[in-house]
């Protein structure tokens, strides 16, 4: 066993933490399981990772797919998670694969006895449909014969 002198000693620890500080400064590579084919870098925005989404499901025959846009949610899109379809009153149909657990609406289908909701009557409406029935009511006691 060789004895390192207090100098040797220092020289070996700066070099280490010298090799750990510039591996922490490296960026990390990307795995390529989250990669398109052909491509050799992760992306590093978020239009980059849309624009793979939309090439993801171009590949698998949707023509019209629309992302949610992130500025403007209120904005109709017709790609959504499983739990969102069931939301929406939609279920995604058995055997159909996703895009990174996203579904495209054509891979839905309607939930089964769920109707649409009727639209709810105004309280003006109410009042109408209220006086209407109390005046057929009267128009209807007057034309009644009274039995003697």
């Amino acid at each position: 066993m060789t004895t390192m002198t207090p100098d040797q000693l220092a020289a070996l620890i700066a070099k280490v933490v010298t090799e750990v500080m510039q591996g922490q400064n490296a960026t990390p590579k990307a795995s390529s399981r989250f990669l398109p084919k052909g491509s050799h870098a992760a992306p590093s925005d978020l239009a980059a990772k849309d624009q793979q989404l939309i090439n993801a499901f171009l590949r698998k025959g949707f023509k019209d797919v629309q992302l949610m846009d992130r500025a403007d949610p209120t904005k109709p899109f017709n790609v959504k998670p499983f739990k969102s379809w069931l939301n929406d009153g939609r279920i995604v149909r058995k055997g159909q694969r996703g895009v990174r657990g996203l579904f495209h609406i054509t891979q839905t289908d309607a939930l089964p006895g769920k109707a649409p909701a009727k639209p709810s009557l105004t309280a003006e409406q109410k009042g109408l449909f209220n006086k209407a029935k109390a005046s057929l009511k009267a128009k209807q006691a007057k034309a009644q014969p009274t039995l003697v």
